[in-house]
This record gives C-alpha cells, sequence and structure tokens, in this order.
C-alpha cells in the first residue's frame, strides 16, 4: 500500500504518508478489536460445559463462520484494495 501512494502521490511524500496512516489506521484497529474478540471466543466459558460444547464449536469454528470471520484479514490484497483518500 505504501508504494501504491508514493506512486499516487508523487508531488508529495507527506502526503503519500499521510494517506497511508489514514487507510492503514482504520484496518489495524479491526483487527485490533478482533484480536480482543478472539480471546473471549477461544476461552468462552461454554467449552467447559460437555454438552454445549458441541453446539458452541460448530455455532463459532465451522467452515463458514470462520470464513465469514477472517476473510476480511486473509482475503486482502495490498496490490489491489482501494486506495483512500482525505
Amino acid at each position: 500500500m505504501l508504494a501504491r501512494y508514493f506512486e499516487a502521490c508523487q508531488e508529495s511524500i507527506e502526503k503519500a504518508l499521510q494517506l497511508y496512516e489514514n487507510t492503514r489506521r482504520e484496518r489495524t484497529a479491526k483487527i485490533v478489536r478482533s484480536s480482543a474478540a478472539q480471546v473471549t471466543r477461544v476461552h468462552s466459558s461454554e467449552l467447559a460445559n460437555p454438552e454445549g460444547s458441541a453446539q458452541y464449536v460448530a455455532r463459532e469454528w465451522g467452515n463458514k463462520e470462520v470464513g465469514d470471520r477472517y476473510q476480511w484479514i486473509y482475503g486482502y490484497d495490498a496490490r489491489t484494495a482501494p486506495l483512500g483518500e482525505s
């Protein structure tokens, strides 16, 4: 992303850096929030209950659920992601 901003803003390194920071701030903040939520998901008290744990695992860790939850992270391509502007 940074290289793409430098290319797009050849007239101003400062502008390229500011746009890069603005664009990355939102994504990195979302990753931090997702990581914090992951702690409660992995250490859920529902996993201690044998009767309910299978339902919890199916609800939280099925292929579709995992894909829906993490596609935005692992499917991200910095070469094609839209450049933000300000």
